[in-house]
């Protein structure tokens, strides 16, 4: 089972939800067209958003199609037999997941999120798909998701993985895996960004982005 290749692109979302909007008195959905100059801009507005939800939030958009209002877990959310429960889907926000449930239903089709993840199903089942390669490259990354992570993780079982992270700093590198012992770090979650995080003076603050992103990636894989 596999989603059409593009089922779920930016221009085929828009042009479903162009017409669930136009046929529709929901207050969110009049709000939306208000806001964004008409329903045209609406509808891609929200494709934009829905697209980008499916490649950073792949665990809500999977949750989403089960029927589940839910955000994707948090580093602070309680964690249930060593996972993390995703919060709840605040009031405000819930027009989106209204939305997006109509769309699923429009396109008809399994969003990408929820093929990957029966793929990898299957594939944790040892059952290695024709298309895949004897060995995997993945080269040039200066972070990693904890999604990706764990895809990589399934495919290694049924061919060779192999994965080079770039990282900007050798010096950053070295003082984050001495302090990584005394981080208490559960598996994929990363503990809460420090409020007070500084740069010493002269520095471009996207630097700071920059190195946070290697740190982060070092302490994601140390959990």
């Amino acid at each position: 089972e596999s989603a059409s290749k593009d089922a779920w692109s930016i221009e085929n979302m828009t042009s479903h939800l162009l017409r669930i909007l136009d046929d529709s008195s929901d207050a969110f959905h009049r709000r939306l067209i208000e806001n964004h100059g008409g329903p045209l801009r609406a509808a891609r507005n929200m494709a934009d958003r829905f697209d980008r939800y499916a490649a950073r939030r792949p665990q809500m958009i999977v949750a989403w199609d089960n029927g589940a209002p839910v955000l994707s877990p948090q580093a602070d959310s309680p964690l249930v037999d060593g996972e993390a429960v995703p919060p709840v889907l605040d009031q405000r926000w819930r027009g989106q997941f209204d939305l997006w449930r109509e769309l699923r239903a429009s396109v008809g089709e399994p969003p990408p999120p929820v093929v990957a993840r029966r793929l990898l199903e299957a594939i944790s089942e040892d059952h290695r798909p024709e298309s895949l390669p004897e060995r995997l490259h993945v080269i040039g990354l200066q972070s990693i998701s904890l999604a990706h992570l764990e895809a990589l993780r399934a495919i290694s079982r049924v061919c060779r993985v192999d994965v080079h992270l770039v990282h900007p700093s050798p010096a950053l590198a070295r003082a984050t895996s001495v302090g990584l012992d005394s981080v208490d770090i559960t598996r994929g979650r990363l503990p809460l960004r420090p409020v007070d995080h500084e740069l010493p003076t002269g520095f471009d603050p996207l630097v700071g982005s920059w190195l946070r992103g290697a740190a982060e990636m070092q302490k994601l894989l140390a959990s």
